[in-house]
């Protein structure tokens, strides 16, 4: 959709509600932007909602939720991490050492859900080195190097 944009907040909640999950601010604007990419506006004799799927295949919020929503969220009841900054060393003295700290605490997790996304992107469209995706290619390079090293060699690139 050009130009607009669609709160899917609290669907994304709720579907992961469903599904006995929570899921952080950061987790559910991620997702809501990747929804909001690949949303579109059927135009009929009534306007209908729906998302890209991978290929030519479409489908409604809950389809998009179960494909994209994949490696989001903790089970509900555990802590979310990233909220948490228990990781903080003592002892730190200078201010840039406690500027680094709560920046390292504040990050914790988002590396593991970067992987996951990574995962997910590969699941969904294939391994990009065999497509020629270079956008899927750059972020699976940077958030997942184990994985793209495993999917150049299948594909048979040379680094």
């Amino acid at each position: 959709m050009i130009g607009a944009t669609i709160d899917f907040g609290p669907s994304i909640r709720a579907h992961a509600r469903s599904r006995n999950r929570e899921m952080s601010d950061e987790e559910v604007s991620h997702l809501a932007a990747t929804l909001n990419s690949v949303a579109e506006i059927e135009t009929s004799d009534q306007p209908v909602l729906s998302f890209s799927l991978g290929g030519d295949k479409r489908g409604d919020l809950h389809a998009a939720l179960d494909i994209y929503g994949q490696g989001f969220g903790k089970p509900a009841g555990t802590e979310i991490s990233r909220t948490m900054p228990a990781a903080l060393t003592r002892g730190a003295q200078t201010a840039t050492e406690r500027a680094i700290e709560l920046n390292r605490a504040a990050k914790a997790g988002s590396d593991e859900t970067k992987r996951r996304q990574a995962e997910t992107l590969v699941a969904t469209w294939g391994n990009p080195w065999r497509s020629g995706n270079a956008t899927h290619r750059a972020f699976i390079t940077n958030c997942h190097p184990q994985l793209a090293a495993r999917l150049r060699a299948e594909a048979g690139v040379r680094s």
